[in-house]
């Protein structure tokens, strides 16, 4: 019977010991998880390096013209959802100048970012009147196409359509990027 006494025991310790020792081999967890968003916003701007500017004739008879400016303009824009080839910037005057005309010339875009480029509306000068006038198209999508940012500088005029008196004129340009 001490064999068995002895064995039971025996067995009573290794049962203590596999119950003392099992929580930490098999303890329970918890865990929490969490929604993460990233909210980007919707840009859309344009920016010049000048705010107003004058040009100046060096004669009042018609057909003269004026010295010219240079206006570098830059665009960003990261939710647009024209199509290719659509007119992306325009211009327009609040009210128009008196004999003369408002010429501009678009010069080249560069791209800084984004998935899509700008090009020229026209090779040639682009009468400025008081209904918008496209000066800059949509181009070079790949991907989504629907953000850029860069440059391109405009190149302005003024034409006398008549004689003119000697007078300042001055009215607002204004200069609008477009996203739909």
């Amino acid at each position: 019977m001490k064999t068995n006494q002895i064995k039971a025991g025996g067995l009573a310790v290794v049962l203590v010991a596999l119950v003392t020792f099992s929580p930490v081999a098999f303890a329970a967890a918890q865990s929490v998880s969490h929604g993460v968003s990233v909210s980007i916003p919707a840009v859309l701007q344009i920016t010049a390096d000048t705010t107003s500017f004058t040009l100046t004739m060096s004669d009042y008879v018609s057909g003269t013209v004026s010295d010219t400016k240079t206006v570098l303009y830059t665009v960003r824009s990261n939710n647009n959802g024209l199509a290719t080839e659509s007119n992306l910037v325009t211009a327009k005057m609040g009210i128009a100048f008196t004999g003369i005309d408002l010429k501009a010339d678009p010069g080249v875009y560069t791209k800084i970012g984004g998935n899509f480029s700008l090009a020229e509306l026209s090779a040639a000068e682009i009468l400025i009147g008081t209904l918008d006038t496209a000066l800059m198209k949509k181009t070079g999508m790949t991907g989504t196409g629907k953000s850029t940012r860069g440059t391109f500088p405009v190149v302005y005029k003024a034409v006398a359509t008549a004689d003119l008196e000697s007078q300042t004129q001055t009215q607002t340009l204004t200069i609008t990027v477009v996203d739909a």
